[in-house]
């Protein structure tokens, strides 16, 4: 019986050594370029360089480029959402990595998220960078003009009634998506919100919408109505007008 028990002992004590040396260290890195916030044009090229380090064996990195554009659905653009995932292999403690990664000439305008991450051989993920990247498209680079012509800036409106939106949308190419939002000031909560997508986009567009102002969350004050307007390589624009309802 003694001996089943060293036995077992040695058997659980060699398991705690091997638990103490499991590396538990996650990698790291130097992110150079591109700059947070940079501005690329559709057919050129985006530099990337970073180095990257472990304590004991790097195994491989992650770059993830996707669209950063509200959450639309955009099938209809005439230019496409770009998106690319990258994965490379590292080796060692340190390791550097420089190349270029090609933006699309069909990409469509607007802010893009940069994500990066790397993992060792022991399978611990270092934390999450992230960088925004601007693309623009040289096909169009005009946004849509916005007119409101009701309600108007500081108008007064009772309380109940509704409010009367018409806005007036043109664009070079296409208009595609109009999204209306109207919240209070200061506050990231939407009273209410509407996106319409034409089905046959034209470069002009007269926009009518009823709003209703009733309701437990509608009271006395201010307001703000926000119109948005995306073309067809999803440039925007973006037309704001205060009111009251008392």
């Amino acid at each position: 019986m003694k001996k089943i028990t060293i036995i077992l002992f040695a058997v659980l004590a060699t398991g705690l050594i091997s638990c103490r040396k499991t590396d538990k260290d996650k990698p790291t890195f130097s992110w150079v370029s591109p700059a947070d916030s940079l501005v690329v044009e559709a057919g050129t090229e985006i530099p990337f360089n970073a180095i990257f380090f472990d304590n004991e064996a790097l195994s491989q990195y992650k770059i993830d480029i996707h669209e950063n554009f509200e959450g639309h659905s955009h099938d209809k653009y005439i230019a496409q959402i770009w998106s690319r995932i990258i994965i490379g292999n590292l080796s060692g403690i340190e390791q550097s990595e420089n190349f270029v990664i090609q933006v699309p000439d069909s990409a469509a305008a607007g802010w893009y998220h940069f994500l990066l991450t790397a993992v060792d051989a022991s399978g611990n993920q270092s934390e999450l960078a992230v960088k925004s990247l601007y693309v623009r498209n040289n096909a169009d680079t005009t946004a849509p003009s916005i007119s409101i012509d009701s309600p108007s800036e500081n108008q007064t409106l009772a309380l109940g009634t509704g409010i009367t939106l018409n806005a007036n949308i043109t664009d070079n190419e296409r208009v595609y998506i109009i999204r209306t939002r109207v919240r209070r000031p200061n506050s990231a909560n939407t009273l209410y919100q509407s996106n319409d997508t034409l089905t046959n986009p034209v470069t002009q567009f007269n926009l009518i919408k009823e709003i209703p102002t009733n309701g437990a969350a509608w009271t006395s004050g201010n307001y703000i109505l926000t119109v948005t307007a995306y073309d067809s390589y999803f440039n925007k624009n973006i037309k704001t007008v205060n009111l009251q309802l008392n």
